[in-house]
């Protein structure tokens, strides 16, 4: 299971802000820095969305470009628990992931990921545990 940490940062007066999204919270050098447009909550100057920060205005069936795994699909909502608060999410799915976003903020929770590897099967599971965005 791997732990992650959001954060996000910027001058209010900038039209994007950044995103710091820290796989391996002991690991600095894992750090993952986007420049996100605050209009379009895409990469500055990219048409995909970072895999932390996804748009709110979503519904079933939505198709969403990642930078990572590529394109998924709104198949669903939950109800979950996350760093002691109960949220509403959204389930999206692709093949080999399935990931949990938040409704009003966007932001990843965690999700799970398999895939093989010759003639083995790898997985992992990572969730949300410290952001400065209220959920």
């Amino acid at each position: 299971m791997f732990p992650r940490m959001v954060t996000f940062y910027g001058d209010p007066s900038d039209p994007y802000i950044w995103e710091r999204d820290s796989a391996t919270p002991d690991d600095p050098d894992d750090d993952l820095v986007f420049q996100i447009d605050k209009e379009t909550r895409k990469i500055f100057g990219e048409e995909t969305y970072s895999e932390p920060l996804f748009p709110t205005n979503l519904h079933i069936g939505d198709e969403v470009i990642t930078f990572w795994v590529g394109t998924v699909t709104i198949v669903g909502s939950k109800r979950m628990s996350v760093m002691g608060k109960n949220v509403n999410t959204w389930i999206a799915r692709t093949e080999g992931y399935t990931m949990y976003y938040e409704k009003k903020t966007g932001i990843w929770l965690g999700g799970t990921a398999a895939w093989w590897e010759d003639d083995t099967l790898c997985s992992y599971t990572i969730h949300l545990v410290s952001t400065n965005v209220p959920l």
